[in-house]
């Protein structure tokens, strides 16, 4: 849903090298000037952000990036981190979590990145929780989910369960 920066020029860049000075000749107004470049490294986006990937959880997600920021209108001090996948039949998935959502908060303490996602889940497991509340946002619009850490779908999927009358 939002543009990725891998294109041509950031592909050349990337091949001449970080650190690298280059003089750039360029047109402006009816005037040719000419000025030198440091090649630098980018911020991290989408394909590089740091990542969060519980199994058990069946939940993928990354730290926003300036370009998810910039696609959803956030502020660069809002925190949430981005839902990047949610395997079908686990825990995320039953608690209709989905992908592109953000997730803001669990158990009411604010998220601002996948370390803090990580340490929150951690400490729930470790207390012995049987779930987490988690505030998700989507399009501007908040909703809680409970994440529970031993909700499991149904065995065999919802056509093997309707078959046996479960």
């Amino acid at each position: 849903p939002w543009p990725s920066r891998d294109n041509y020029l950031t592909g050349l860049l990337a091949d001449i090298g970080q650190g690298t000075a280059v003089t750039l000749r360029y047109i402006h107004g009816t005037e040719t000037l000419e000025r030198e470049f440091t090649i630098q490294q980018a911020p991290r986006d989408m394909l590089s952000a740091a990542k969060y990937k519980n199994e058990k959880l069946g939940l993928t997600v990354k730290d926003l990036t300036y370009e998810v920021r910039a696609a959803l209108r956030l502020k660069p001090e809002e925190p949430a981190v981005v839902v990047t996948k949610v395997e079908q039949g686990t825990p995320a998935a039953l608690a209709r979590i989905n992908a592109y959502e953000l997730i803001r908060a669990v158990d009411g303490t604010s998220v601002d990145n996948v370390a803090t996602l990580e340490k929150l889940i951690a400490e729930a497991q470790q207390a012995q929780k049987d779930s987490v509340r988690v505030t998700v946002e989507w399009m501007g619009k908040t909703r809680l989910a409970d994440l529970k850490f031993d909700a499991k779908g149904p065995a065999g999927g919802l056509l093997n369960s309707l078959l046996q009358g479960r």
